[in-house]
Formats: structure tokens, sequence, C-alpha cells
């Protein structure tokens, strides 16, 4: 029996959802995405404005230090306000999802051009800032 291609797509973004501890993987971005060039030799590079997708081409082996953050908007039924917080970013190329260390830096295990989705969904349409730079080479200490 053919399982239906509703069912199937669903199952799909269920363990997409998942693996990105739902993050904003689990609704695409709507808007046009936006290119990060980093060129040779640059240190950072740095959007401003209300997009919320963005491509990246990265080199196997490649450290980047990518950070977020933009306003939200909250209410209490009688007041509104805008809160400047953190963004929650996904980075993808296909199924493979790039995971931060502690220190929010991005390792690249493979070439190609990778995926970054700004998240959570409710942030759409609000202004952010995201920061993309080349990660300092790592330094091994020896503890002897």
């Amino acid at each position: 029996m053919q399982t239906p291609r509703v069912l199937r797509t669903g199952v799909a973004l269920a363990v997409l959802y998942s693996a990105v501890n739902g993050v904003a993987a689990a609704s695409p971005s709507r808007s046009i995405p936006i290119v990060v060039q980093l060129d040779p030799g640059s240190g950072c590079w740095t959007y401003h404005g209300t997009v919320d997708g963005f491509t990246l081409r990265a080199t196997g082996g490649e450290r980047l230090l990518i950070s977020t953050a933009g306003e939200a908007d909250f209410t209490d039924g009688t007041h509104s306000w805008k809160v400047v917080e953190r963004r929650d970013v996904v980075v993808a190329k296909g199924t493979e999802v790039v995971r931060p260390d502690e220190h929010s830096i991005y390792r690249f295990d493979s070439s190609g051009k990778f995926t970054l989705v700004l998240g959570p969904a409710a942030i759409r349409g609000l202004p952010s800032i995201l920061i993309v730079c080349r990660a300092p080479p790592e330094v091994l200490l020896d503890h002897r």
C-alpha cells in the first residue's frame, strides 16, 4: 500500500522539526533569500531588515560565527511593547542540519550552498540583524 503524499510530507516535516528542536525549519521562510557573501579575507557580513531567509556558500572545514537578534512584539491585552531578543537560526543543506557549538560557531563538514532561516515563525516581518563572521582558528591548549 502506498503512503499518501500528504502523510509522507507531514512526517518528513515533523522529523525535520524535531531535528532542529522546534525552531524555524518547521515553517519555511516565505521571503526571497538574501545571499550571504563573505569575500576572501573579509571578517564579517551584516544584514539589517525584515527578511528571514538567507543562502550561504560554505567550504568543508570552514567555521563561522552566526549571531542574530531582533524585535518581538508583546501585548497583555491593554498595553503593547517591543523587546529585542535573540533569534533562532537553522542552518541546513538538504537534510544536513549544521548545529552550533556553545559559542555559536557553526562547523561545516561539507561544501555547498546552505540555507539559513531565522525563527521562530512569529517574528516574520519584524526587524532583525544577522551577523556572519569567519571564526578565529581553534586553539588547542595542553593542560599537562
